[in-house]
């Protein structure tokens, strides 16, 4: 009786040690964080073209074949979020916002290449989405100009 008592109290001890390690621990990051939504880019170009940066991701189980899983990388999401705070749309045509963005279609070999939220059809939709959160734009037109340009959180 007095052994399994010891070892029961032994693993009890181990197991409040382990815990009050683990408590003590400051958890980091598992991987890159978002940054600063308000974020400008300090550089326009670099940044236009880093926006549509991928990389292959898991996703068994998808019905998508392993050589088409690509989706937005950290920095890509945010390379999108300071071209769209660094740019006005505002006035544009379509063709003068896909001449400065890009065609929102063609752009990118994310599997994510589609609205995430609503849309009217005459919008131009762009997402950059790493599949576990990112951006989607919704670039609105009246008349034939950009008449407002809406920012959605994808989470």
């Amino acid at each position: 009786m007095n052994r399994c008592t010891i070892k029961g109290a032994s693993v009890v001890a181990l197991g409040i040690t382990l815990l009050s390690s683990l408590a003590s621990c400051r958890s980091s990051p598992a991987g890159p964080q978002p940054q600063d939504p308000g974020a400008i880019s300090s550089d326009l170009a670099a940044d236009s073209k880093l926006m549509w940066e991928t990389e292959h991701i898991g996703g068994e189980g998808t019905g998508v074949p392993i050589e088409h899983r690509f989706a937005s990388t950290q920095r890509a999401v945010d390379a999108a979020s300071r071209v769209f705070n660094s740019i006005d749309l505002i006035g544009l045509s379509r063709e003068q916002v896909m001449a400065r963005l890009g065609d929102p279609r063609t752009s990118s070999n994310s599997i994510y290449n589609f609205p995430f939220y609503p849309a009217p059809g005459d919008d131009l939709v762009y997402r950059f989405d790493t599949g576990a959160g990112g951006w989607q734009f919704n670039i609105h037109f009246s008349s034939g100009k950009v008449s407002s340009v809406d920012r959605l959180g994808i989470e």
